[in-house]
């Protein structure tokens, strides 16, 4: 599990959640996970749409502390009925639900970033996804299980941000040559090698990087989960991590 990654790094580790409440164990969060989060944040804001400004405002302060953090952000984000995912407009009555879902998407996903603006990122990792996509052509909107869905469920946004000069040019190549081609997988590792482990490991593939659930466990791996990198490797490693998710997206901090 990423927290426990986090933790052996040093990290504390913080859940903030703008959609069910105190860690309700929703999207496949386990009683095993909670145990591994040193504070779990709820934002319950009414109506829902002010949710993801208030998340907005804790990351911003969180950012800004001395903390080591690792920050998982379960925002709020925008989901159907699309006309309660943004503030009431005129004449919304006569929108289409297209139109609303923009609306939503400019209020949730350009509000969001618009109050993280001018953040120092220059010890932070920003990544930022979503759970998935939206199928507007008809049908099931998303979570299809039939043989034929739509693309459109799986495409979902992928970027990360920081200030960090060495780390961002990594992430820079990396655009080059993985652009439209990156997916889920590749946030795992890429979150390792920010806490300082070798970054050598993840190329020889996720699965090494195994839970370590037992003292058996640690006592066999410790040759990479010793999170304390080299100085050469954490010079190449922002400070902080961050996980931004838009019932989509997540953020940490190193």
């Amino acid at each position: 599990m990423i927290w426990q990654f986090a933790r052996n790094a040093g990290y504390h580790t913080i859940h903030i959640d703008g959609i069910a409440g105190p860690l309700q164990f929703h999207n496949g969060f386990t009683q095993k996970e909670k145990a591994l989060i040193d504070a779990d944040l709820s934002v319950l804001d009414d109506p829902p749409y002010r949710r993801d400004p208030s998340i907005a405002e804790k990351v911003r302060s969180l950012v800004a502390s001395d903390q080591m953090l690792f920050l998982l952000v379960d925002k709020h984000g925008l989901h159907f009925p699309y006309e309660k995912r943004h503030p009431p407009v005129r004449d919304d009555r006569t929108m289409t639900p297209i139109e609303h879902y923009h609306l939503g998407v400019t209020w949730s996903v350009d509000g969001f970033f618009s109050e993280l603006a001018g953040l120092n990122l220059s010890d932070t990792l920003l990544i930022y996804t979503s759970d998935h996509g939206q199928n507007l052509g008809g049908g099931i909107t998303h979570c299809s299980v039939s043989k034929d869905v739509s693309s459109n469920e799986a495409s979902v946004p992928l970027f990360a941000e920081t200030g960090d000069r060495s780390f961002e040019e990594r992430l820079r190549q990396s655009a080059g040559w993985g652009f439209n081609k990156m997916s889920h997988f590749e946030i795992f590792p890429t979150l390792l090698i920010a806490m300082g482990y070798d970054a050598a490991r993840p190329r020889a593939g996720a699965a090494e990087y195994q839970s370590v659930d037992s003292k058996e466990d640690r006592d066999q791996t410790d040759s990479y989960l010793d999170p304390k990198a080299s100085p050469a490797q954490a010079q190449e490693c922002p400070g902080q991590t961050v996980f931004a998710g838009q019932h989509q997206t997540l953020a940490e901090r190193l």
